[in-house]
């Protein structure tokens, strides 16, 4: 890399360990692991057990633009499983 751009980078507090993803970002570096969350894996069990189960699923979202695109799209990955 340039020097001018190291020192950018140096200021910015970015490391030669994370330089690339810095530089060319993608959204599997950018989120967390799912799985860092309280409680994910309870919550994924009992989404298989509603889904084998058939059971009606409701879905709860903030009320702002991250949560209804969020709720969205879990809808539209539950509609492949033809739920109501």
């Amino acid at each position: 890399l340039p020097q001018a751009l190291c020192q950018v980078l140096a200021r910015r507090g970015v490391t030669g360990e994370n330089a690339a993803d810095f530089l060319e970002p993608s959204l599997k570096n950018l989120m967390p692991d799912p799985r860092s969350m309280k409680d994910m894996e309870k919550a994924a069990a009992r989404l298989l057990q509603a889904l084998q189960s058939r059971e009606r699923i409701a879905i709860f979202a903030d009320y702002d633009v991250d949560g209804g695109a969020s709720a969205a799209l879990l809808l539209t990955w539950l509609k492949q499983f033809d739920l109501r």
